[in-house]
Protein backbone atom coordinates (compact mmCIF):
# COMPACT_ATOMS: atom_id res chain seq x y z
CA UNK A 1 0.00 0.00 0.00
CA UNK A 2 1.40 3.45 -1.12
CA UNK A 3 1.45 5.83 1.78
CA UNK A 4 1.76 9.03 -0.43
CA UNK A 5 -1.11 11.66 0.62
CA UNK A 6 -0.11 14.40 3.26
CA UNK A 7 -1.56 15.59 6.17
CA UNK A 8 -3.40 18.35 4.34
CA UNK A 9 -4.08 16.16 1.72
CA UNK A 10 -5.33 13.84 3.68
CA UNK A 11 -7.96 16.63 5.42
CA UNK A 12 -8.91 17.71 1.96
CA UNK A 13 -9.74 14.23 0.64
CA UNK A 14 -11.66 13.71 4.01
CA UNK A 15 -13.32 16.91 4.20
CA UNK A 16 -12.07 17.65 7.23
CA UNK A 17 -9.80 20.05 9.29
CA UNK A 18 -6.06 19.74 10.02
CA UNK A 19 -6.87 19.88 13.61
CA UNK A 20 -9.66 17.11 13.24
CA UNK A 21 -7.65 14.80 11.48
CA UNK A 22 -5.18 14.53 14.59
CA UNK A 23 -7.60 14.55 16.65
CA UNK A 24 -8.99 11.18 14.88
CA UNK A 25 -5.32 10.08 14.66
CA UNK A 26 -4.93 10.25 18.43
CA UNK A 27 -8.07 8.07 18.51
CA UNK A 28 -7.16 5.61 16.56
CA UNK A 29 -10.11 6.40 14.03
CA UNK A 30 -7.77 7.18 11.07
CA UNK A 31 -5.03 4.66 9.72
CA UNK A 32 -1.44 6.38 8.66
CA UNK A 33 2.03 6.02 8.71
CA UNK A 34 5.13 8.13 10.41
CA UNK A 35 7.70 8.47 7.18
CA UNK A 36 10.64 10.68 8.14
CA UNK A 37 8.52 11.93 11.32
CA UNK A 38 5.50 13.24 8.65
CA UNK A 39 2.38 11.36 8.70
CA UNK A 40 1.77 10.03 5.24
CA UNK A 41 -1.74 8.10 4.44
CA UNK A 42 -2.35 5.47 2.02
CA UNK A 43 -5.78 7.01 -0.10
CA UNK A 44 -6.59 3.49 -0.51
CA UNK A 45 -7.55 3.56 3.31
CA UNK A 46 -9.05 7.06 3.56
CA UNK A 47 -11.60 5.52 0.65
CA UNK A 48 -13.04 2.99 2.60
CA UNK A 49 -12.81 5.34 6.01
CA UNK A 50 -15.06 7.94 4.03
CA UNK A 51 -17.38 5.26 2.28
CA UNK A 52 -18.12 2.82 4.96
CA UNK A 53 -16.79 0.62 3.51
CA UNK A 54 -14.26 -0.34 6.44
CA UNK A 55 -16.81 -0.38 8.82
CA UNK A 56 -18.79 -3.39 6.93
CA UNK A 57 -15.57 -5.46 6.26
CA UNK A 58 -15.34 -4.90 10.47
CA UNK A 59 -18.80 -5.61 10.90
CA UNK A 60 -18.39 -8.79 8.84
CA UNK A 61 -14.66 -9.98 10.07
CA UNK A 62 -16.06 -9.54 13.79
CA UNK A 63 -19.11 -12.12 12.86
CA UNK A 64 -16.30 -14.76 11.79
CA UNK A 65 -14.30 -14.12 14.65
CA UNK A 66 -17.21 -14.88 16.87
CA UNK A 67 -17.90 -17.87 15.74
CA UNK A 68 -14.11 -18.69 15.32
CA UNK A 69 -13.78 -18.21 19.45
CA UNK A 70 -17.18 -19.86 20.10
CA UNK A 71 -16.08 -22.71 18.53
CA UNK A 72 -12.53 -22.94 20.68
CA UNK A 73 -14.78 -22.84 24.15
CA UNK A 74 -13.66 -25.48 26.29
CA UNK A 75 -15.98 -28.41 26.79
CA UNK A 76 -17.26 -29.47 30.03
CA UNK A 77 -14.73 -31.17 31.76
CA UNK A 78 -16.56 -30.67 35.78
CA UNK A 79 -19.18 -28.56 36.90
CA UNK A 80 -17.15 -25.27 36.94
CA UNK A 81 -16.95 -24.94 33.50
CA UNK A 82 -19.85 -24.10 31.14
CA UNK A 83 -20.15 -26.20 28.49
CA UNK A 84 -20.00 -24.29 24.94
CA UNK A 85 -24.34 -24.25 25.14
CA UNK A 86 -23.86 -22.58 27.82
CA UNK A 87 -22.05 -19.30 26.39
CA UNK A 88 -22.34 -17.86 23.70
CA UNK A 89 -20.03 -15.53 21.57
CA UNK A 90 -22.46 -12.27 20.17
CA UNK A 91 -20.67 -10.51 16.59
CA UNK A 92 -20.36 -7.35 19.09
CA UNK A 93 -17.24 -5.69 19.33
CA UNK A 94 -16.87 -5.71 22.88
CA UNK A 95 -18.33 -9.10 23.32
CA UNK A 96 -15.99 -10.60 20.45
CA UNK A 97 -13.14 -8.83 22.84
CA UNK A 98 -13.77 -10.19 25.67
CA UNK A 99 -14.11 -13.86 23.78
CA UNK A 100 -10.34 -13.17 22.66
CA UNK A 101 -8.93 -12.04 26.43
CA UNK A 102 -10.22 -15.56 27.30
CA UNK A 103 -9.42 -17.73 24.64
CA UNK A 104 -5.62 -16.79 25.15
CA UNK A 105 -6.67 -17.08 29.31
CA UNK A 106 -8.10 -20.89 28.28
CA UNK A 107 -4.60 -21.30 26.55
CA UNK A 108 -2.65 -20.15 29.75
CA UNK A 109 -1.45 -17.20 27.21
CA UNK A 110 0.65 -14.06 28.72
CA UNK A 111 0.27 -12.03 26.22
CA UNK A 112 -1.99 -11.31 23.33
CA UNK A 113 -0.12 -9.61 19.71
CA UNK A 114 -1.29 -7.53 17.53
CA UNK A 115 1.70 -7.36 14.72
CA UNK A 116 1.06 -5.50 11.15
CA UNK A 117 2.17 -7.34 8.09
CA UNK A 118 1.39 -6.89 4.46
CA UNK A 119 -1.08 -9.31 4.19
CA UNK A 120 -3.06 -8.14 7.47
CA UNK A 121 -2.75 -7.85 11.23
CA UNK A 122 -1.14 -11.10 12.79
CA UNK A 123 -2.92 -12.11 16.01
CA UNK A 124 -0.58 -14.53 18.27
CA UNK A 125 -0.79 -15.69 21.80
CA UNK A 126 2.60 -16.01 23.84
CA UNK A 127 2.34 -19.54 25.44
CA UNK A 128 5.30 -20.59 27.64
CA UNK A 129 7.41 -17.88 26.36
CA UNK A 130 6.98 -18.76 22.54
CA UNK A 131 4.90 -16.89 20.08
CA UNK A 132 1.64 -19.25 18.54
CA UNK A 133 -0.16 -17.67 15.44
CA UNK A 134 -4.20 -17.66 16.19
CA UNK A 135 -5.10 -15.95 12.80
CA UNK A 136 -4.78 -13.14 10.65
CA UNK A 137 -7.45 -10.13 10.84
CA UNK A 138 -7.91 -6.75 9.03
CA UNK A 139 -5.80 -3.20 10.70
CA UNK A 140 -9.94 -2.04 11.17
CA UNK A 141 -10.83 -5.39 12.79
CA UNK A 142 -7.72 -4.55 15.28
CA UNK A 143 -8.36 -1.31 15.64
CA UNK A 144 -12.01 -1.92 17.07
CA UNK A 145 -11.00 -4.26 19.41
CA UNK A 146 -8.19 -1.97 20.37
CA UNK A 147 -11.04 0.63 20.71
CA UNK A 148 -13.35 -1.45 22.87
CA UNK A 149 -10.98 -2.50 25.44
CA UNK A 150 -9.66 1.70 25.79
CA UNK A 151 -12.99 2.79 26.17
CA UNK A 152 -13.49 0.10 29.06
CA UNK A 153 -10.31 0.46 30.79
CA UNK A 154 -8.75 2.38 33.08
CA UNK A 155 -5.36 4.53 33.40
CA UNK A 156 -3.04 2.66 35.27
CA UNK A 157 -0.94 5.00 37.89
CA UNK A 158 1.87 2.79 37.45
CA UNK A 159 2.29 2.23 34.11
CA UNK A 160 0.44 4.88 32.18
CA UNK A 161 -0.73 1.98 30.05
CA UNK A 162 -4.72 1.45 30.12
CA UNK A 163 -5.67 -1.32 32.42
CA UNK A 164 -8.66 -3.35 31.80
CA UNK A 165 -10.59 -5.96 34.62
CA UNK A 166 -12.36 -8.63 32.86
CA UNK A 167 -14.57 -11.39 34.93
CA UNK A 168 -16.62 -14.48 34.41
CA UNK A 169 -18.79 -16.51 36.75
CA UNK A 170 -18.60 -20.29 37.42
CA UNK A 171 -20.17 -22.72 40.21
CA UNK A 172 -16.88 -21.70 41.79
CA UNK A 173 -17.27 -17.86 41.73
CA UNK A 174 -16.02 -15.05 40.13
CA UNK A 175 -12.87 -15.07 38.04
CA UNK A 176 -11.03 -12.09 36.80
CA UNK A 177 -8.08 -11.40 34.63
CA UNK A 178 -6.09 -8.08 34.89
CA UNK A 179 -4.97 -6.49 30.85
CA UNK A 180 -2.87 -4.45 30.48
CA UNK A 181 -2.84 -2.52 26.95
CA UNK A 182 0.44 -1.30 25.50
CA UNK A 183 -0.25 0.29 21.51
CA UNK A 184 2.53 1.70 19.52
CA UNK A 185 2.44 3.41 16.18
CA UNK A 186 5.25 1.86 13.46
CA UNK A 187 6.19 2.43 9.98
CA UNK A 188 4.20 -1.57 9.50
CA UNK A 189 1.14 -0.13 11.20
CA UNK A 190 -0.52 -0.41 14.38
CA UNK A 191 1.19 -2.79 16.35
CA UNK A 192 -0.60 -4.15 20.23
CA UNK A 193 0.37 -5.94 23.00
CA UNK A 194 -2.33 -7.28 26.01
CA UNK A 195 -0.50 -8.48 29.03
CA UNK A 196 -2.66 -10.78 30.83
CA UNK A 197 -2.06 -11.18 35.03
CA UNK A 198 -4.71 -13.27 36.84
CA UNK A 199 -7.36 -11.43 39.27
CA UNK A 200 -7.86 -14.62 41.01
CA UNK A 201 -11.81 -15.24 42.45
CA UNK A 202 -13.89 -14.29 45.15
CA UNK A 203 -15.01 -17.01 47.29
CA UNK A 204 -17.81 -16.87 49.68
CA UNK A 205 -16.23 -17.50 53.39
CA UNK A 206 -18.38 -20.92 53.52
CA UNK A 207 -15.75 -22.25 50.50
CA UNK A 208 -12.72 -21.33 52.11
CA UNK A 209 -13.06 -22.28 55.25
CA UNK A 210 -13.11 -25.90 55.44
CA UNK A 211 -14.32 -26.09 59.01
CA UNK A 212 -18.20 -24.31 59.93
CA UNK A 213 -16.24 -22.88 62.62
CA UNK A 214 -13.39 -20.87 61.32
CA UNK A 215 -16.13 -19.16 59.06
CA UNK A 216 -18.57 -18.29 61.55
CA UNK A 217 -15.55 -16.90 63.32
CA UNK A 218 -14.99 -14.52 59.93
CA UNK A 219 -18.43 -13.33 60.05
CA UNK A 220 -18.46 -12.46 63.77
CA UNK A 221 -15.50 -10.36 63.23
CA UNK A 222 -16.74 -9.07 59.83
CA UNK A 223 -19.90 -7.94 61.90
CA UNK A 224 -18.02 -5.12 64.21
CA UNK A 225 -17.89 -1.59 63.93
CA UNK A 226 -14.40 -1.28 64.57
CA UNK A 227 -11.17 -2.90 64.98
CA UNK A 228 -7.94 -4.92 63.28
CA UNK A 229 -7.91 -7.93 61.79
CA UNK A 230 -4.57 -9.24 60.62
CA UNK A 231 -4.95 -11.81 57.94
CA UNK A 232 -1.72 -13.22 57.77
CA UNK A 233 0.69 -16.37 56.76
CA UNK A 234 3.85 -16.71 54.72
CA UNK A 235 4.41 -15.55 50.95
CA UNK A 236 1.77 -17.74 48.60
CA UNK A 237 -0.39 -19.13 51.66
CA UNK A 238 -3.45 -17.26 50.28
CA UNK A 239 -3.67 -14.46 52.20
CA UNK A 240 -4.89 -12.17 49.44
CA UNK A 241 -7.92 -14.83 48.54
CA UNK A 242 -8.54 -14.28 52.47
CA UNK A 243 -9.30 -11.01 52.19
CA UNK A 244 -11.69 -10.88 49.08
CA UNK A 245 -13.69 -13.28 50.55
CA UNK A 246 -13.80 -11.47 53.65
CA UNK A 247 -14.36 -8.44 51.54
CA UNK A 248 -17.50 -10.27 49.36
CA UNK A 249 -18.90 -11.23 52.57
CA UNK A 250 -18.75 -7.78 53.73
CA UNK A 251 -20.22 -6.00 50.95
CA UNK A 252 -22.81 -9.06 51.12
CA UNK A 253 -24.10 -7.97 54.54
CA UNK A 254 -23.31 -4.13 55.14
CA UNK A 255 -24.50 -2.57 51.93
CA UNK A 256 -24.94 0.45 53.88
CA UNK A 257 -21.36 1.09 54.49
CA UNK A 258 -18.50 2.47 52.83
CA UNK A 259 -15.69 -0.43 52.03
CA UNK A 260 -12.42 1.04 50.88
CA UNK A 261 -9.26 -0.59 49.85
CA UNK A 262 -5.78 0.29 49.30
CA UNK A 263 -3.70 -1.86 47.30
CA UNK A 264 -0.25 -2.95 45.77
CA UNK A 265 -1.48 -3.64 43.00
CA UNK A 266 -5.42 -4.20 42.86
CA UNK A 267 -5.50 -7.49 40.60
CA UNK A 268 -9.18 -8.52 41.54
CA UNK A 269 -11.73 -5.58 41.05
CA UNK A 270 -14.79 -6.43 43.49
CA UNK A 271 -17.89 -4.02 42.98
CA UNK A 272 -19.04 -2.44 46.14
CA UNK A 273 -15.27 -1.71 46.78
CA UNK A 274 -14.07 1.33 46.43
CA UNK A 275 -10.17 0.02 45.39
CA UNK A 276 -6.98 2.66 45.25
CA UNK A 277 -3.81 1.07 43.71
CA UNK A 278 -0.60 2.41 45.43
CA UNK A 279 2.93 1.31 45.39
CA UNK A 280 4.18 -0.38 49.19
CA UNK A 281 8.01 1.23 48.54
CA UNK A 282 5.86 4.86 47.68
CA UNK A 283 5.21 6.00 50.92
CA UNK A 284 4.09 9.81 49.95
CA UNK A 285 1.27 7.68 48.01
CA UNK A 286 0.07 5.32 49.85
CA UNK A 287 -0.01 8.63 52.98
CA UNK A 288 -1.92 10.86 50.42
CA UNK A 289 -4.36 7.87 49.26
CA UNK A 290 -4.85 7.09 53.16
CA UNK A 291 -5.48 10.62 54.01
CA UNK A 292 -8.17 10.89 50.97
CA UNK A 293 -9.70 7.45 51.88
CA UNK A 294 -10.23 8.65 55.70
CA UNK A 295 -11.72 11.84 54.41
CA UNK A 296 -14.09 10.29 52.54
CA UNK A 297 -16.23 8.52 55.79
CA UNK A 298 -15.21 5.03 55.61
CA UNK A 299 -16.69 2.47 57.65
CA UNK A 300 -13.84 0.08 56.34
CA UNK A 301 -10.78 -0.12 55.13
CA UNK A 302 -8.46 -3.06 53.85
CA UNK A 303 -5.11 -2.59 52.84
CA UNK A 304 -2.54 -5.13 51.25
CA UNK A 305 0.43 -2.85 51.69
CA UNK A 306 2.50 -3.74 55.21
CA UNK A 307 4.99 -0.77 55.43
CA UNK A 308 5.69 0.73 58.88
CA UNK A 309 3.08 3.56 57.66
CA UNK A 310 0.91 1.62 56.39
CA UNK A 311 0.60 -0.19 59.59
CA UNK A 312 0.54 3.29 62.18
CA UNK A 313 -2.08 4.57 59.85
CA UNK A 314 -4.52 1.31 60.24
CA UNK A 315 -3.87 1.13 63.91
CA UNK A 316 -4.81 4.92 64.07
CA UNK A 317 -7.88 4.23 61.78
CA UNK A 318 -8.84 1.33 64.55
CA UNK A 319 -8.86 3.50 67.15
CA UNK A 320 -10.76 5.69 65.75
CA UNK A 321 -13.72 3.78 65.47
CA UNK A 322 -13.08 1.85 61.77
CA UNK A 323 -13.03 -1.77 60.87
CA UNK A 324 -9.35 -2.56 59.23
CA UNK A 325 -7.76 -5.30 57.68
CA UNK A 326 -4.86 -5.87 56.29
CA UNK A 327 -2.54 -8.53 55.16
CA UNK A 328 1.17 -9.51 56.32
CA UNK A 329 3.80 -12.01 56.11
CA UNK A 330 4.50 -13.98 59.00
CA UNK A 331 5.02 -17.72 60.52
CA UNK A 332 2.21 -17.52 63.13
CA UNK A 333 -0.38 -15.42 64.71
CA UNK A 334 2.15 -15.03 67.68
CA UNK A 335 4.86 -13.39 65.27
CA UNK A 336 1.92 -11.38 63.22
CA UNK A 337 1.68 -9.36 66.33
CA UNK A 338 4.85 -9.24 67.45
CA UNK A 339 5.68 -7.86 63.79
CA UNK A 340 3.03 -5.51 63.58
CA UNK A 341 4.10 -3.86 67.40
CA UNK A 342 7.55 -3.66 65.80
CA UNK A 343 5.81 -1.48 62.89
CA UNK A 344 4.10 0.44 64.92
CA UNK A 345 6.91 0.89 67.73
CA UNK A 346 4.31 0.52 70.28
CA UNK A 347 1.94 -2.78 71.98
CA UNK A 348 -1.16 -3.40 70.68
CA UNK A 349 -3.79 -2.25 72.85
CA UNK A 350 -6.76 -0.11 73.32
CA UNK A 351 -8.47 -1.76 69.96
CA UNK A 352 -9.91 -4.97 69.39
CA UNK A 353 -7.17 -7.14 67.63
CA UNK A 354 -8.02 -10.56 65.56
CA UNK A 355 -5.31 -12.25 63.86
CA UNK A 356 -6.34 -15.28 61.20
CA UNK A 357 -3.10 -17.13 60.47
CA UNK A 358 -3.11 -19.61 57.46
CA UNK A 359 -1.03 -22.06 55.67
CA UNK A 360 -1.75 -24.40 52.51
CA UNK A 361 -2.54 -27.67 52.91
CA UNK A 362 -3.41 -30.81 50.22
CA UNK A 363 -7.05 -31.81 50.57
CA UNK A 364 -9.35 -34.62 49.06
CA UNK A 365 -9.44 -34.79 45.51
CA UNK A 366 -5.64 -32.56 44.98
CA UNK A 367 -7.71 -29.76 46.20
CA UNK A 368 -5.75 -27.51 48.29
CA UNK A 369 -6.83 -25.70 51.09
CA UNK A 370 -6.24 -23.00 53.88
CA UNK A 371 -6.02 -24.55 57.11
CA UNK A 372 -6.27 -21.17 59.95
CA UNK A 373 -5.22 -20.60 63.20
CA UNK A 374 -7.12 -17.79 65.09
CA UNK A 375 -5.82 -15.53 67.90
CA UNK A 376 -7.82 -12.38 69.52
Amino acid sequence: MNYTLTLDQAAAFLGTSRSTLYKWLEAGKVPGKKLGGQWRFAEADLKSLRDGSSEKNSARELAELAAFFQDRLPRAKGRNTMSKSEQTVDPGVDSVADALVWDADDRKASDIHFQPRADGVHLSFRIAGNLEPVRTIGADTALALEQSWVSRGVLSPRSAQQQVFLSRKSGAGESQVQVFVQGLNTIQGRCLTLRITKGGLAFPLSHICSVKEDAARFERWLSLSHGLILLTGRSGSGKTTTLFSCLRHLVETRKADAIFSIEDPVHFRMDGVNQVDVAENDEAAFQTAFEQVMRSAPNVVATTVASPLAARRSLDAAHTGHLVLMTMEAASAQEAVQKFEGLVNEPLKGVPVFVAHQHLTGGEGGRVKAVYTFLE
